[in-house]
């Protein structure tokens, strides 16, 4: 599997999947999960999560029908007196963007997104925030890589 093809691929998943506001689920494959998936060529991508707003899942990329790549993510609303649906809308667009999560800095209006990203798709670490009107309301934390 070559890398290059991968990111690619993971590019178009996520502008398919969850971020998407037209995407539709799947069958949950774990007990009150949510799921989506999506297919192009040799690979399959399968993301499932826990929660609405305070959340916890993985995403999985299977090379001809073998898990080859991974990631974990766990996030959580910091401010209840936040509008949290308008809190994901601006998540999921900044997310449309990106490959692993969103880009590294996102602003719209009073939303600012930041993405701190360590390593490379192969093996990598993150968190992602989310400030409104310069208040910290949202944070993520992510990593994963290749599966051997």
């Amino acid at each position: 599997m070559e890398i290059e093809k991968l990111e690619q691929f993971l590019k178009e998943a996520k502008r398919e999947t969850y971020a998407n506001k037209n995407a539709e689920k799947v069958s949950s494959t774990r007990l009150n999960s949510e799921d989506y998936e999506f297919k192009k060529g040799d690979f399959l991508y399968h993301d499932t999560y826990f929660g609405k707003y305070d959340f916890i899942g993985e995403e999985i990329v299977y090379f001809k029908d073998n898990p080859s790549w991974g990631m974990n993510y766990c996030g959580y609303v910091l401010s209840e007196e936040i509008d949290k649906e308008e809190l994901y809308d601006f998540l999921k667009e900044t997310l449309m963007k990106g490959y692993l999560r969103g880009q590294e800095v996102f602003e719209k209006n009073d939303w600012r997104y930041e993405n701190t990203l360590e390593g490379d798709l192969k093996r990598f670490t993150g968190i992602e925030t989310i400030f409104f009107n310069k208040v910290l309301v949202y944070k993520a934390n992510y990593h994963g890589g290749l599966i051997k």
